[in-house]
């Protein structure tokens, strides 16, 4: 009798007693067999959540990149958390996540790069975070690496799936959300939960991990949204508002205190001068000059000549700063500088895409002559991400 013949409680048990002893080996053999384990687990969790996605409406998310995201963040919170390397290095996730909205410029037969790009951030928040803040986990207590931790949430949460199935299969009979999972009850649930305190373990978290339950929250709440035919999609767009316009203005926050812990205004007044003499550059240089086509599908009136303009307008201005602002070296406002009429530039063509895709001119009407926020500030968006990790790394 083959695998697909047997009950589903067959099946469990197979799996089970191939895969447990397995785990238990990688897990409290050595840090770096748990790191192998999960970060193997994590990778094909995520490729399979990108053929699903992938797999409905035509839909194109960055399976490759957002896994290989996916496997960068995992790598980093380990050699974090073991001490090896320091907390600065997270900032290499920013600008690896900013090259996704830049990559999808480039995707020319993408018809709705948004959606995509939100599914893209969705299966890295939705698989290979969780995995990163299962290594958080191990290391929770002094920086050392403990497998007990980690093997006491493995079987609560086991306990929990076995005591659900049985005193679901024997006593189920009050739906507990019939609309999204027929056979789960309240009955099944209750059988875990005792499980759970029977096992239950305080432990404390830093806190700057109370965005990833606020985050989880997002899921849980689409439960009760009947009316939407299509909740991951839905989810996926509220996590991009959060990354594409939340999290650039967290880190220049960031960028504010990134001296000492100490808030100096004059790098962020610095930051917003080169973005405008970017900007002001490459309309004067475009409108005069404007011949070359930059990206036409995307924004037809930019051009290399006015990208020129904005470059020489930018390193003028870091030149300028640079004599009055001595924190740093002229090099790096120069470095700056670049980064800003760089990443800048993406930015403003990032948003044309967006608003192309929505077919509408302007983000909104809130700044007269300008449009919105996000017309005003569309470049600074996905600047920020590559200018802290730049300062971070190199000063």
């Amino acid at each position: 009798m083959g695998l697909k013949e047997m009950s589903n409680l067959q099946q469990r048990v197979i799996a089970a007693i191939v895969a447990v002893p397995f785990l238990l080996f990688c897990v409290l053999y050595s840090d770096y067999t748990f790191l192998a384990l999960f970060l193997f687990i994590g990778v094909c969790a995520q490729l399979e959540f990108y053929k699903l996605v992938g797999s409905f409406g035509g839909n194109l998310p960055l399976t490759f990149y957002g896994t290989f995201c996916g496997v960068v963040l995992n790598l980093l919170t380990f050699f974090i958390e073991k001490g090896e390397i320091g907390y600065h290095n997270y900032y290499i996730l920013s600008p690896l996540c900013a090259l996704i909205f830049f990559i999808k410029l480039y995707k020319a037969k993408d018809e709705k790069p948004f959606k995509n790009i939100a599914y893209t951030f969705l299966g890295i928040i939705y698989v290979a975070l969780p995995f990163a803040l299962l290594t958080v986990l191990a290391f929770i207590q002094n920086d050392t690496y403990d497998p007990n931790i980690v093997l006491g949430c493995l079987f609560l949460l086991w306990a929990s799936d076995s005591g659900a199935y049985f005193a679901g299969t024997k006593f189920g009979k009050t739906k507990l959300f019939e609309r999204v999972s027929p056979k789960k009850s309240w009955e099944g649930s209750v059988g875990g939960l005792i499980t759970f305190f029977i096992e239950k373990g305080e432990i404390g978290y830093q806190n700057y991990y109370i965005l990833s339950p606020l985050c989880a929250l997002i899921f849980f709440i689409k439960l009760y949204k009947a009316k939407d035919e299509k909740p991951f999609k839905n989810i996926a767009y509220t996590f991009l508002g959060i990354i594409y316009v939340a999290l650039p203005f967290a880190l220049l926050t960031v960028l504010a205190f990134i001296q000492n812990d100490t808030y100096d205004p004059n790098i962020v007044l610095g930051c917003l001068f080169l973005l405008w003499a970017s900007d002001s550059g490459a309309y004067f240089a475009g409108t005069k000059f404007g011949k070359t086509k930059l990206f036409e599908r995307v924004s037809p009136k930019k051009s290399w000549e006015g990208s020129v303009g904005g470059l020489i307008a930018a390193m003028g201005v870091a030149y300028i700063i640079s004599l009055y602002y001595t924190n740093y070296e002229p090099w790096q406002w120069f470095s700056i500088g670049f980064i800003i009429v760089v990443a800048g530039t993406y930015g403003d063509l990032v948003e044309s895409l967006f608003k192309r895709s929505m077919n509408i001119k302007d983000s909104a009407d809130t700044i007269p002559g300008h449009g919105g926020f996000l017309d005003r500030f569309d470049g600074l968006l996905l600047s920020i991400p590559f200018i802290i990790t730049f300062l971070k790394l190199f000063s």
